[in-house]
This record gives structure tokens, sequence and C-alpha cells, in this order.
């Protein structure tokens, strides 16, 4: 966006705000924007978490998959964090940030924004493994047992 009001946080050099049009700053009609972005988790994930910071103009919630993250924001003084842990699903999920406009001008800036996630993962006993893992522990439980024995 152009010249942004003076209470707005400035745009940094790796985030900006985005808004419904281009201008000295984005106005719009009264109403609700969504600003939405999707990514991808694999069947096996185990969990996920998404942080960040974000700032708006005027009130505003981020959604995941349609439900609220309970993340208030400050709006347009400062930007706010926000952490981001449940309601992942596997395959697509959706982020929204919806930001809504009482009057004259609106936009959202989001910073930092990270994502990570962890898989579980199967342990898979392959014949390879059994043959150099197996010998040293089936040699010292042998030695285990003899030792009970005697």
């Amino acid at each position: 966006m152009g010249n942004l009001p003076y209470y707005w946080v400035p745009n940094t050099t790796t985030s900006q705000w985005i808004g419904p049009n281009t201008g000295p700053y984005s106005t719009g009609p009264v109403g609700y924007y969504t600003y939405t972005t999707t990514f991808n988790l694999p069947s096996n994930f185990s969990t996920a978490l998404i942080t960040g910071q974000w700032v708006s103009d005027d009130s505003s919630q981020i959604l995941l998959n349609g439900s609220s993250t309970n993340n208030p924001t400050i709006p347009y003084v400062t930007p706010t964090n926000f952490t981001i842990s449940n309601g992942f699903v596997a395959g697509t999920n959706s982020l929204e940030f919806v930001v809504y406009n009482s009057i004259a001008g609106t936009g959202l800036q989001v910073n930092n924004i990270v994502g990570t996630y962890t898989t579980n993962v199967p342990f898979e006993f392959s014949p390879e493994q059994g043959f150099i893992l197996g010998i040293p522990l089936f040699l010292g439980l042998r030695k285990l047992k003899k030792i009970k024995s005697k």
C-alpha cells in the first residue's frame, strides 16, 4: 500500500500492510475482510506449531480450519505475538486472518511467521538392522542369563 496512516505500525523490509485497495492507505466499506493462506501437513504428523506477530485495522481474529485460535490483536498500534498449536489436520489446512473494518482504512500486517511440525515415524526392523544391532543385544542377554543361572 502507499502512504500509511501515521498511527499504523510502519512496514518492514520483510512485511508490509495489505488491504482491499491501494492508495494513500487502504480504504474499504464497513465489513469483514479475510486474508487466507493454505498449507499441507503429512498424514503422519504428530504436532504442528505456527508462531508470528500480527497487527490489523480494526478488530481481527485468526482462524485455523474455520475455528478460532483465540489470538487477539491490538488494532494498528503494535504487533502482537500469536501462537497456534492445535486444530491442525493431515492434508490441506487453511489459515485465515479475518479483519473487521468499522470505518475508513483497513489492513493487515503479519510478521515473522514460522511453521513447524513433527511426524510419527514408526520403527521398522529390517533384517540388516537385526544382524548389525541384534548380535550385541543377543550376546548381552545371553551373558545376563548365564549370570542369573549360577
